[in-house]
């Protein structure tokens, strides 16, 4: 649900190149937990937004409470953002938008946030997620990596739609 939304073309038109459109904020502390490599879907992070312009972009801004855990040796984990299934930026060789990792054993929480731009076209509905994934040492022990540990904390988007 919109926050603040601007329903009116008359006032859209006279805004300046750059305004702030509308505003959305989904938060979600779905507990989302991944032990391989391919990246998979993080639980309750999906939704939907619809954009006012078709010229717009789209500022993306992503917090995350994530967590590695690992009984051994050296781990990952890696995010991205998708719009409609889509990444929504090119990413560097390693494919992905952050990245940290442990070595040995135990559990690690951390924080961050990344901001990402996306060109809009239309004024569909775009679904919004967040992807990720873990990177592991072969040769040592299973672990995993995930969003909000145990349920315990919060993630969130914030996008804002900009008119172009």
């Amino acid at each position: 649900m919109a926050l603040t939304k601007l329903n009116s073309a008359s006032v859209i038109e006279r805004l300046p190149t750059g305004s702030v459109i509308q505003t959305v904020f989904h938060t979600w502390n779905d507990t989302a937990t991944v032990t391989g490599s391919s990246y998979e879907d993080v639980n309750g992070s999906s939704f939907n937004f619809t954009p006012t312009l078709a010229s717009s972009s789209l500022i993306i801004q992503c917090n995350i409470s994530s967590y590695l855990s690992r009984s051994a040796t050296t781990m990952g984990s890696g995010y991205k953002v998708q719009v409609d299934g889509t990444d929504v930026q090119p990413y560097a060789t390693n494919n992905y938008t952050d990245y940290f990792s442990m070595s040995g054993s135990g559990t690690i929480i951390k924080s961050f946030t990344f901001v990402n731009k996306y060109n809009n076209t239309n004024t569909n509905a775009k679904a919004i997620k967040l992807v990720h994934n873990v990177f592991a040492d072969t040769t040592g022990s299973s672990g995993l990596g995930g969003v909000n540990d145990g349920g315990n904390f919060y993630s969130n988007f914030l996008v804002k739609e900009i008119k172009g």
